[in-house]
């Protein structure tokens, strides 16, 4: 159902210069049915007198372009406030007749007017006047044409609401989804500088040089991570150079407790990813294994080109004689940080991603990344 609303401002469904090329193109297809039943199909002798048969159907048809305007608000101001009734229908039937009539007369001005220049003698005053005698059967006969034209106006403005409320719904979805990143990146940053944070303190206490150290550290890398801050995806390059100065961090912190090997495929730096996606996870390592032992954990970090698709594998295992103190608490490796990193993904590539995560049977963790490389910024 059409839903019309009052607006002072009532623009037509359709442009302008559509209804022109629609005007000027049933016009030649008329000109050319006339011209052939003419010379072929009646085979008259009589001249064809062509500027007649060109004039009548753009007459025609331009003059219900003039009209259009005012048919467009009458049924538009009619259909805002619709309810049946006997005097609605005759309301309606008036009107109907009053743009017919109207159509028939200014159509036939500047035919009778080419007539009148050319001197063609079946087009005089008195054939106007006759023509005029007859409106009444030619109203009901041109009825068809003004309901067509009602019915394209009709569906052209529900197409154009129908489209406006789709550009609508997509415009509050990609409010809604940007502004769910920002929360799912406002949890993980605030995490991250405690952590940080905690390192210098600690640090203080034991060896001021190595604190003022880890504060410059930590000074490049909070303003690497406001510069990446308003954006929803990064340079992968981007994101391995910020963690490997938060893994500089961690070094000063645990020393040779903390061993990280690398492998990197160079061809996959170019491409596109999340922010902190790679960090989080070295995060959760420092948080669930590294902290809570008095041995050396190993950190792998590898990232790969595979069919297209961006490879991204963060595992950790610890020394077989390392003792992991008990969690306070029950969740899973990684619990909140893993279902932030998700969150994000599917806010960002919908269903066209991999995330899945592995445990060994000597407490290796794993967390695998797939993602597409065809994604790119929005600027």
């Amino acid at each position: 159902m059409v839903v019309f609303t009052r607006d002072k401002n009532l623009k037509l469904p359709i442009k302008r210069r559509y209804l022109i090329v629609g005007a000027l193109v049933l016009g030649l297809v008329s000109f050319a049915q006339s011209y052939l039943n003419h010379t072929y199909i009646r085979a008259s002798e009589a001249p064809f007198l062509w500027p007649m048969y060109a004039i009548t159907p753009l007459a025609e048809n331009f003059t219900w372009i003039v009209l259009i305007p005012l048919i467009y608000r009458f049924i538009y101001s009619e259909a805002a406030h619709f309810k049946w009734s006997l005097g609605v229908l005759v309301k309606y039937l008036l009107g109907i007749s009053l743009f017919v009539g109207v159509h028939r007369v200014l159509s036939l001005c500047p035919l009778f007017g080419v007539a009148h220049v050319l001197n063609v003698e079946q087009f005089s005053m008195e054939s106007f006047t006759r023509l005029l005698e007859f409106t009444p059967v030619v109203v009901l006969a041109n009825v068809p044409a003004f309901l067509a034209i009602v019915a394209l106006l009709l569906f052209a403005d529900y197409y154009r609401k129908s489209h406006s409320r789709q550009v609508q719904l997509l415009e509050i979805q990609e409010q809604l989804a940007k502004a769910n990143l920002e929360v799912l990146k406002n949890q993980i940053q605030p995490h991250f500088l405690f952590n940080a944070l905690n390192s210098a303190t600690a640090l203080v206490k034991s060896d001021v040089g190595k604190a003022q150290v880890v504060l410059v550290k930590l000074a490049s890398v909070l303003a690497q991570v406001l510069e990446v801050n308003e954006r929803s995806l990064i340079k992968v390059s981007d994101e391995l150079t910020f963690t490997e100065d938060y893994i500089e961090l961690l070094e000063i912190r645990f020393g040779d407790r903390l061993q990280v090997e690398w492998s990197v495929e160079h061809g996959a730096l170019d491409f596109y990813c999340p922010p902190f996606m790679i960090q989080t996870l070295v995060e959760n390592t420092v948080k669930h294994k590294l902290s809570r032992s008095n041995g050396k954990v190993y950190l792998r970090i590898a990232i790969q080109l595979k069919k297209q698709q961006i490879y991204i594998e963060v595992s950790d295992r610890m020394d077989s004689s390392s003792q992991l103190q008990r969690e306070t608490n029950t969740r899973q490796p990684g619990g909140r940080g893993l279902a932030n990193i998700q969150q994000r993904l599917e806010t960002i590539y919908g269903e066209n991603y991999a995330f899945h995560t592995e445990v060994d049977n000597q407490g290796g963790f794993s967390v695998i990344y797939e993602l597409p490389v065809d994604v790119l910024p929005v600027h």
